[in-house]
């Protein structure tokens, strides 16, 4: 569920996984980022409660055969930044 900041009732994400971690949301609130924790260790994106209702399936964002984690917007909304053991070292 979503608390919005500026008040209100708490809106449900459509987020497949029970095991979604991770979280980061655009500032604009109309993303969300998550990782599945177990099942697929890839950056997944879903519409944020910006999106008043309309709420398209999860789109993997970030796919690797690696661990992928600790997405975060950038200010604008328009980038992401994530951690990643692609290298054999976990980095930005």
């Amino acid at each position: 569920m979503a608390h919005p900041a500026s008040g209100g009732a708490p809106e449900p994400l459509n987020v497949a996984a029970e095991d979604a971690i991770f979280p980061a949301i655009a500032s604009k609130a109309d993303r969300l980022a998550y990782v599945h924790a177990h099942s697929d260790p890839n950056i997944w994106r879903v519409a944020g409660p910006a999106w008043k209702g309309r709420r398209p399936a999860p789109l993997k964002l970030i796919a690797s055969s690696r661990y992928d984690s600790g997405a975060r917007f950038a200010p604008d909304g328009n980038r992401i930044a994530f951690a990643s053991d692609r290298s054999g070292s976990t980095e930005i």
